[in-house]
């Protein structure tokens, strides 16, 4: 993406003489070969950052910059691993929709060098523009930022509450067999326990069902509640940020407001 760096770089060095010609960065986002992001471990998902207090995701012209601001995130939290993604442009509507159904509203380019922040929402639709789809990009962000911040030991109150304060009021999607609503699939872990998974969105959904086996059923954390009592409680997004509940902790994010720490 040599067209964009250069463009950024003119614009940043001019001290706000030139402005950027938007149509045609956006036009390079689509096309231009050339872009590198980063996922983190916790929340396979992009690395969730704040720029100018937009929840921003970040993309890079060079791929040695990709990595060197990966290894810096990774820096600050024990254990985070990271992996850097090539995004081909017959990749960028579905990674910029990526983008927009966890949360982000804008896209920083080449943070760290002559940096550029572009609302996300000039290159892809909302989430909520999709019709009669289910979609909790709101929850999607507050899941995985809550997350991160536990891997870096910045958690707070406050971000467990407006986790859990979306999580109760959330249209989900629980999967079932095509001809039987009532059979669910299912995950146990080591001790034998068996959750059910649940999913925030399709996408969701297809990193979990790639080959399509199960068909969309929304719930809500009441209804979820109800179906869980015959096992040990759900798994939200398990290919993803994977917030394991169990029956207890379900009961109380129905009833928000008793102190739950919703914490893996």
């Amino acid at each position: 993406m040599k067209e964009l760096q250069n463009i950024i770089t003119e614009v940043v060095n001019s001290n706000g003489r030139k402005r950027p010609d938007m149509d045609h960065i956006i036009e390079l986002l689509k096309t231009e070969e050339g872009m590198f992001s980063f996922l983190i471990s916790e929340t396979r998902n992009y690395y969730l950052g704040a720029e100018a207090g937009h929840p921003s995701a970040y993309i890079f012209t060079d791929r040695d910059w990709a990595v060197e601001m990966a290894k810096e995130v990774a820096a600050i939290a024990p254990g985070r691993n990271f992996r850097i993604r090539e995004i081909t442009p017959a990749e960028r509507l579905g990674f910029f929709g990526d983008l927009a159904r966890s949360g982000f509203t804008a896209v920083t380019i080449n943070s760290g060098h002559e940096a550029l922040t572009i609302p996300l929402f000039a290159v892809v639709k909302k989430p909520e523009e999709v019709e009669g789809v289910i979609m909790n990009p709101h929850l999607v962000r507050s899941l995985n930022q809550f997350e991160q911040a536990i891997s870096e030991h910045t958690a707070s109150e406050d971000m467990q509450n407006i986790a859990v304060d979306l999580l109760s009021t959330a249209k989900l999607i629980l999967p079932c067999a095509e001809n039987d609503e009532k059979n669910h699939p299912l995950i146990s872990n080591d001790k034998g326990e068996k959750y059910l998974v649940v999913f925030t969105d399709p996408m969701e959904m297809i990193r979990f069902d790639n080959k399509h086996k199960f068909q969309v059923k929304p719930a809500t954390m009441r209804e979820l509640r109800d179906l869980a009592k015959a096992y040990d409680g759900i798994v939200i997004n398990p290919v993803g940020v994977e917030l394991i509940c169990d029956n207890e902790k379900i009961g109380r994010i129905v009833n928000f407001g008793s102190g739950l720490k919703v914490i893996k």
